[in-house]
């Protein structure tokens, strides 16, 4: 199990939660909410799970074998593509500021 750089609420400096070995899941989360961790974990299991927090609540999980959640909300109907497609170049311009 591998966890990437994050910040957390204590400071604005990079602190990556480390792990030597393996851990459950449930152990590595309960240390990142207690960490306040912002960033990505990766869990390096068969397949992988990326899980992404905010101040130690994970705000998205997946697999990196499932579809996007862009694919995954144009399969359900929830979004269509011109949707999709508007929201992309919103958060382009966001990055962009």
């Amino acid at each position: 199990m591998k966890h990437n750089t994050g910040i957390t609420a204590e400071t604005t400096e990079s602190v990556a939660l480390a792990v030597d070995g393996s851990q459950p899941v449930w152990m590595t989360l309960n240390e990142a909410r207690d960490r306040a961790f912002t960033g990505e974990i990766v869990f390096e299991t068969d397949p992988e799970v990326l899980a992404y927090l905010d101040h130690g609540v994970v705000y998205y999980a997946e697999r990196v074998t499932d579809a996007s959640l862009g694919r995954r909300l144009l399969e359900a109907g929830v979004l269509d593509v011109e949707q999709l497609v508007a929201e992309h170049r919103q958060l382009r311009r966001r990055r962009a500021r």
